[in-house]
């Protein structure tokens, strides 16, 4: 996910803080992540911080910049006031640019002239070294230089063991972020790999070093869509990274120290039709699931923990 902040005034981004009115925060947001974030409250800011930011002008009548929030603070009369720093690792993006690729940033066009603030459940780093707009190099850069949202604590082996989660996802920030809190108030520790810097390293070499841990959770979620040459019904999947990650967990825990969990209606794998899964639902109750398949592995959960 990211942050889109759009102001008319041309300075707005020249600083270190602006304001926003109450009333324009989290417009062409959907309505789940407006939900979870409409209060503001501690655990609000401090994912909100974590994520990236778009801050634009009204209609890219200046290049837009690339940065992260600092802080949140409301003010007596009413406004938010919104601390922010640029990312010097990022370039800017020249004007023009991100109207060529408001569909794949899951932007309206009446977003680039209106004052507002978004959230966007795309990831934005990907789309933009996807159109060449940033590069690996700066992003990496980037990441390596920023303290994560979600750091890694000093650990021993058995340590590691026993307090962390590796996480898989695909693109559905907001129920990834749902489900790292949940974890977090069990006092555990979600190992997600877009929280940690790459160090040069591959995607498997990172798989292969964090999913060091005796349980790993699987988010199936509605991300891609496929069908069969020969059907005209196209059906929901989740992304193909899921899936074979999914696979090499299973090879490296053994499938019963795995939970995956799936999101409404999507087409699953053959080789793991018939494994037991978690349906995610609107009363929590794959929250009380997945506690006890951790009790189940070993891990310690607090009892007053819900």
């Amino acid at each position: 996910m990211f942050n889109l902040l759009v102001d008319s005034v041309q300075t707005a981004w020249d600083n270190s803080s602006n304001t926003l009115s109450r009333s324009r925060i989290f417009e062409y947001t959907p309505s789940d992540i407006a939900t979870r974030y409409n209060d503001l409250d501690d655990e609000a800011i401090k994912e909100l911080k974590g994520l990236p930011t778009l801050f634009m002008i009204e209609g890219e009548a200046r290049p837009t910049k690339i940065g992260y929030i600092n802080n949140i603070r409301r003010l007596t009369n009413g406004e938010i006031a919104i601390d922010f720093e640029i990312d010097p690792y990022l370039s800017e993006i020249e004007s023009g640019k991100i109207k060529e690729i408001q569909s794949k940033l899951d932007l309206d066009n009446f977003e680039f002239y209106r004052t507002h603030w978004a959230i966007k459940d795309v990831r934005l780093f990907e789309v933009l070294m996807e159109d060449g707009i940033l590069t690996q190099d700066q992003v990496n850069a980037s990441v390596s230089n920023r303290t994560p949202l979600f750091p890694l604590p000093e650990y021993d082996e058995k340590d590691f063991d026993s307090k962390n989660i590796f996480v898989v996802h695909g693109r559905d920030g907001a129920t990834l972020l749902e489900l790292k809190s949940y974890l977090e108030s069990l006092t555990l520790v979600p190992i997600v790999l877009q929280d940690v810097a790459s160090g040069g390293r591959t995607i498997i070499e990172m798989i292969e070093e964090y999913s060091n841990v005796k349980f790993a959770i699987v988010l199936y979620t509605p991300c891609d869509i496929g069908y069969k040459k020969w059907e005209l019904t196209r059906k929901y999947r989740a992304r193909q990274n899921v899936i074979f990650e999914h696979g090499y967990l299973m090879s490296k825990l053994g499938r019963e120290n795995i939970s995956f969990l799936i999101k409404d209606e999507i087409e699953l794998p053959s080789d793991i039709v018939g494994l037991r899964h978690i349906k995610i639902d609107e009363g929590k109750n794959w929250q009380h699931q997945i506690k006890l398949e951790l009790g189940n592995a070993g891990y310690q959960i607090p009892k007053e923990s819900n």
